[in-house]
């Protein structure tokens, strides 16, 4: 989790995962579940993900980066 409320009702995921395929390359996986972001019924909440190359000769090296604004929170909240 990257983002939760401190009762675990409101949840952010971030999912990766890494695959070396039958030709011995590797294969990166993201995905950012926001179904249980937020209980508001309003919202779009919807899963993305996408694959990631590693080019030949590159290092690999996995961060997530999260920015969470509480000020913009607060505005769509209150």
């Amino acid at each position: 989790l990257v983002v939760a409320d401190d009762s675990l009702s409101e949840q952010t995921a971030v999912y990766f995962y890494l695959v070396r395929g039958a030709d011995g390359k590797l294969s990166t996986h993201f995905c950012q579940d926001a179904f249980r972001s937020s209980r508001a019924n309003d919202l779009v909440k919807a899963v993305y993900g996408s694959s990631v190359p590693v080019l030949t000769g590159e290092d690999l090296s996995v961060r997530i980066l999260v920015r969470f604004l509480k000020e913009i929170q607060k505005t769509y909240y209150d």
